[in-house]
């Protein structure tokens, strides 16, 4: 079994119009909640060993405050591919990790994301707001072996539920 975490980036800014989408920053809310997020996950059975993340400034500064919140420090990989990934992208993507690894984190964006959970869990519908978490089980012993339905979503931590004051 492998532990597939996926997490849609904390909330950007989109105060300054100049800036190019992928270098959208986080804004005061996404500051605030994403190691609020990154305390949840290191209270959590299913901790990341590995956090892969989209090379997008938004995406990566959720990366930091999270690991900055965790305990025990994850490898951290960008990957550039992850940045506006189809669930297809991101499934590629997750393909690769080395087998050790039997939790994975992915930071990246919608609507690839909600896409690979459905994927992986034909029953799972819910929006994944951001930095929202979903943790799903994978029935799978490699991680080459990940593919359609063959997850279990186990929880849904969306921070506004959480932390109404977020």
């Amino acid at each position: 079994m492998k532990h597939l975490l996926l997490m849609r980036h904390a909330k950007s800014s989109w105060k300054d119009p100049a800036l190019s989408d992928f270098d959208r920053p986080l804004n005061g809310r996404g500051r605030r909640t994403a190691p609020r997020m990154g305390a949840l996950l290191s209270s959590t059975t299913h901790y990341p060993q590995v956090i892969l993340c989209s090379t997008a400034q938004r995406a990566q500064q959720t990366a930091s405050l999270i690991i900055a919140s965790l305990s025990t420090k994850p490898v951290l990989l960008l990957e550039e591919s992850l940045y506006a990934a189809s669930a297809q992208g991101i499934l590629q993507a997750v393909s690769q990790t080395d087998d050790r690894c039997m939790s994975l984190l992915v930071i990246a964006h919608n609507p690839g994301l909600e896409e690979l959970a459905s994927e992986l869990d034909g029953d799972f519908c819910d929006a994944l707001p951001t930095a929202s978490v979903v943790d799903i089980e994978c029935d799978i012993s490699h991680w080459q072996e990940i593919s359609p339905e063959c997850g279990q979503v186990q929880t849904l931590y969306c921070p506004r539920q959480l932390f109404p004051d977020a």
